[in-house]
């Protein structure tokens, strides 16, 4: 897991039975998706030890973690500029 994986809650109750560092994370996720450093800055702890305490979440079924979207690549201006003059042609 890096810096930009997106953590998700897992179901709409928070689990019982969880640390309190746990319990605060997932009730943050519930809120909506946030990213790992996100989540880290909320809980006022380093990313490293949010990485394992999301680790434990993830393995027990309470967390989703996906990784982040990538970044699009720039386009082809020579391939835009052939499709421009192809929807030109149409008229």
């Amino acid at each position: 897991m890096d810096r930009l994986t997106l953590l998700s809650a897992t179901s709409s109750q928070v689990p019982e039975g969880l640390s309190p560092t746990q319990r605060r994370l997932t009730e943050l996720v519930h809120g909506g998706a946030l990213s790992l450093a996100e989540a880290a800055a909320y809980l006022g702890l380093p990313v490293s030890v949010v990485r394992v305490v999301v680790a434990d979440l993830v393995d027990g079924g309470h967390l989703g973690a996906r990784a982040p979207i990538p970044t699009a690549q720039l386009h082809d201006s020579q391939l835009l500029g052939r499709v421009l003059d192809g929807l030109r042609a149409i008229r």
